[in-house]
């Protein structure tokens, strides 16, 4: 049973979708699929046009990230080439606004007398002082521009859209409509201190694109944010942002007030809903899903973590609630109570954040760094890092971002993008659906036939359940495909929260799992046997290269709010470190787990009284 070719209610609209636009000419011939397909892509890209990816020694350019999207082979710094196994389906250049201007003084504009300071030598020889001095500034409140703007023969808001008209031209250029799909986007990348991020990515619908790339210069919080794109991009611009590794923001990314403390209002929420439908749930600096020990006792919220739980008094470089994606979806559940809007009703993807310009780098077993001369050595990689306490064995090549649409273009990506139907990955391609109704038939089964009665019942991933009148819970549709070049299949739980007298409470199924298992009175299955040997070779006869069931709340409440997810497991494999390690004829890094579980989430489907 395959439910790629699934029909789609066309009564399936976005809440506050901003108005429709038309296809651009170049999709209008792109055959669409009604039924949608998933397409795979990396919507956190950096190359040299980052300030940061540039000192780091990254000679890449927006051409050579899609080049390498769209399956060429490169060579990165240090002299490694590298390629996908499969090319990637989309992607988007998200170099950092801040430093834009930079570049196009220090690195492209030889005429100006400025080129030749200190300063600009030193961006162009790669002086690690300057970036670390970069990152000081930014958490500087208000943000003061790089000494060299205030130079006479200087006008850096003016040079920066050099570099971004260019980063539109280069998109165009590559931009082969139902083939490979470049979105154009750029990253804003307000920075607290001991490196804390309340970063978003940018991204556009179609050409129609803000004048500028924002940087935080002039506005570094993030209502002075969601102000300025909704008055920067107006119609035809239509534009999302998502957060990322909100796991660095100490607790700011998700929370009742902005930044600077004050609390926010009707018209902050109101924009933070209608501009951030998404969060990028992990990357290579760590997942972001969730934290044991932190406001859940779920254990898979161990995986893949950067920073310790917060100590007493501690309030930078660990864990914070606030700082993690279920944490947002249970307190946009109170908000919703408390306020009749649910700014938190946040899709998933995943993504890379590669300073090296090769978007889709997520294999564990030929990963080689995301930062130049930071991790481009076996060294370096096991046992180097910018920092002693984050050495590069503790970060992860990264995910992607799955999107079921019409079609591989700009516009039905994008607005799938914007109804969040969506899912993650930890960088393979396992692909997921997930469906809600109070519609479907109490025998409905995991058929085709059934399936397409099914979709036209209920809602996808991203959704809103509304309650039948004849009462009853809901129920649920879940479908996993395994990567046809990865492991097979383990498990598949659901991730429930939902609203109490005295806040939230979550709870965590498993409701189906292969080689027979089945859900005990804990809701659990017993572990896997697949194993891994010493040489990386998996056990065999274990696992299953498609799950699906049928499932209802045995808890359910109509009168509390709610929220589901899917979170899909592959059998174990080696983790990176230990794939590395074996190249190198070590033992990985202690206390590096030595193989790992590759996983996806689905986005959430809601369920309000």
């Amino acid at each position: 049973m395959v439910m790629v070719a699934l029909a789609c209610s066309s009564e399936e609209k976005p809440a506050e979708k901003p108005a429709a636009a038309e296809a651009e000419p170049t999709e209008q011939a792109v055959p669409r699929n009604a039924k949608r397909d998933a397409y795979f892509g990396d919507l956190h890209v950096h190359t040299s046009f980052s300030i940061d990816s540039y000192i780091f020694g990254n000679r890449l350019t927006p051409r050579d990230a899609y080049k390498f999207a769209r399956g060429e082979a490169v060579t990165l710094h240090g002299g490694a080439s590298q390629k996908l196994r499969a090319p990637l389906d989309f992607a988007a250049v998200t170099d950092h606004a801040e430093g834009l201007e930079i570049m196009a003084l220090c690195v492209d504009d030889q005429a100006n007398p400025q080129y030749s300071s200190a300063f600009c030598e030193g961006i162009r020889n790669g002086d690690m002082q300057i970036f670390r001095e970069a990152f000081v500034r930014l958490s500087q409140r208000p943000v003061p521009r790089f000494d060299i703007c205030n130079a006479e023969d200087v006008d850096c808001p003016e040079l920066a859209k050099g570099p971004w008209q260019e980063i539109q031209k280069i998109a165009q250029e590559f931009n082969e409509p139902g083939k490979f799909t470049t979105l154009i986007g750029f990253e804003y990348s307000p920075t607290l201190v001991d490196g804390g991020m309340l970063h978003r990515n940018v991204i556009f619908r179609g050409t129609a694109v803000t004048p500028d790339a924002m940087g935080v210069w002039d506005r570094y919080t993030m209502k002075q944010f969601w102000d300025w794109l909704d008055h920067a991009c107006k119609p035809p611009c239509q534009a999302l942002a998502i957060p990322h590794n909100s796991n660095y923001s100490w607790g700011f990314m998700f929370s009742r007030s902005n930044d600077d403390g004050a609390a926010f209002i009707a018209e902050d929420w109101e924009r933070r809903t209608r501009f951030e439908p998404l969060v990028e749930i992990t990357q290579h600096k760590g997942a972001s899903e969730c934290a044991f020990g932190i406001g859940t006792t779920d254990e898979e919220c161990g995986w893949e973590k950067i920073f310790p739980a917060c100590k007493p008094g501690q309030v930078t470089a660990c864990m914070r609630e606030g700082g993690y994606a279920r944490d947002a979806l249970k307190l946009g559940l109170v908000l919703e109570g408390e306020i009749g809007l649910n700014p938190y009703k946040l899709g998933f993807i995943g993504s890379t954040d590669t300073h090296n310009s090769i978007p889709g780098a997520t294999d564990e077993n030929t990963f080689l760094g995301h930062h130049a001369n930071n991790d481009d050595t076996a060294e370096k990689r096991l046992r180097g890092g910018p920092r002693p306490e984050r050495p590069n064995h503790i970060m992860n090549p990264g995910g992607l971002a799955g999107v079921w649409a019409e079609s591989n273009t700009r516009g039905d990506l994008w607005d799938a993008l914007y109804r969040k139907e969506t899912f993650a990955t930890s960088g393979t391609r396992v692909k997921v659906r997930f469906f809600g109704s109070f519609g479907f038939a109490a025998d409905l089964a995991a058929s085709d036939a059934s399936l397409e009665q099914a979709y036209a019942q209920g809602v996808p991933m991203g959704g809103d359940l509304k309650a039948a009148s004849g009462g009853g819970g809901p129920r649920f549709l879940i479908w996993a495909l395994k990567d046809p070049e990865g492991a097979n299949l383990d498990r598949v739980q659901i991730v429930k929260g939902w609203t109490t007298a005295d806040g939230t409470q979550e709870a965590i199924y498993d409701v189906v799992c292969a080689d027979g298992r089945k859900p005990g009175g804990d809701g659990t299955c017993k572990l896997s046997p697949a194993t891994v040997d010493a040489a990386c070779a998996p056990s065999s006869g274990h696992g299953a290269a498609e799950l699906s069931t049928v499932w209802t709340d045995p808890k359910f409440d109509p009168a509390q709010r709610a929220f589901y997810y899917l979170r899909v497991f592959e059998n174990p494999t080696c983790r990176w470190t230990t794939w590395e390690a074996i190249r190198a004829g070590e033992k990985p890094p202690p206390g590096d787990p030595r193989t790992i579980q590759e996983r996806a989430w689905s986005s959430p489907i809601w369920y309000s009284p």
